[in-house]
């Protein structure tokens, strides 16, 4: 699914693009995260109405009265995580092969490089890394006097309490696979295949810390949630060079994957 030879170091040729000005990839990235919004916003708008439409048929088949608190309240945690799912895989997948689908050629050599051993000791070391990152900030925030915990953790509790299975498949195989094709793969990719690859690792990487953590959200204090932010800016950025390291997206799938288990894990011992 990549653009990139370990072997040569080099990025072979990817499918014909229009000839451009040199600001036109930037466009196109734009454009790209524009289509991506939308969609997640049109499928969670969609399942919203089919949730509120499924609530007044169920307490009309009860015969009880439409409670507008319940309304209100909106879905619950398992809800929740099935309309992010929903509206953040459809969201990557489709600007994926709508706009930035891998040709055979950056298949076959993603495939290659997965199959080297080299490959997954650089996952391993970017792993310890955006993990030592991660309890380095625990620690600066806790010297802080100040609460760090995703926005997201309470849900992640909830649902790991009520049905833990399906936290650690969301959390470790779908959520990596479909957010590192989104950022790394289309964003990230486009930039890089226009050779710009800092910009490219920049952007993407705070598009990935605000689709994790927007600002206002949660109850971390200001300095607690730069912390986060910064983050998760920082991982962004550890998962796009390791792409473009080795070569495949399998190996910022790999550090992510192996990272939320890491948290589920915490989750599952009550220490996250």
């Amino acid at each position: 699914m990549e653009a990139y030879d370990p072997n040569t170091q080099t990025i072979p040729a990817l499918p014909p693009q229009r000839a451009a000005s040199s600001a036109s990839p930037v466009w196109a990235f734009l454009l790209d995260v524009v289509i991506a919004v939308a969609i997640m916003l049109a499928v969670t708008m969609a399942y919203g109405l089919l949730w509120g439409i499924w609530l007044g048929f169920e307490q009309g088949r009860r015969g009880v009265p439409l409670d507008p608190a319940m309304i209100q309240q909106g879905p619950g945690t398992l809800s929740l995580l099935l309309m992010t799912l929903l509206g953040m895989s459809a969201a990557s997948f489709t600007v994926y092969f709508w706009r930035r689908r891998a040709n055979a050629q950056e298949r076959a050599l993603s495939w290659q490089a997965a199959r080297k051993p080299a490959t997954w000791g650089w996952v391993l070391l970017t792993l310890a890394v955006v993990m030592c990152t991660s309890m380095g900030t625990t620690s600066l925030a806790t010297a802080m006097d100040s609460r760090f915990a995703p926005s997201n953790l309470e849900i992640m509790q909830d649902i790991q309490q009520r049905m833990p299975w399906l936290l650690w498949v969301f959390a470790v195989v779908l959520a990596p696979l479909y957010e590192e094709v989104l950022f790394r793969r289309v964003l990230f990719g486009r930039l890089w295949a226009a050779g710009r690859p800092v910009l490219g690792a920049l952007l993407s990487s705070v598009l990935f810390a605000l689709a994790h953590e927007f600002p206002g959200m949660g109850n971390n204090s200001p300095a607690a949630a730069a912390l986060l932010w910064t983050y998760y800016v920082f991982m962004g950025l550890a998962l796009a060079w390791i792409y473009r390291r080795t070569g495949t997206l399998w190996a910022p799938i790999g550090v992510h994957a192996l990272n939320n288990l890491a948290a589920c894990v915490m989750i599952a011992l009550g220490i996250g």
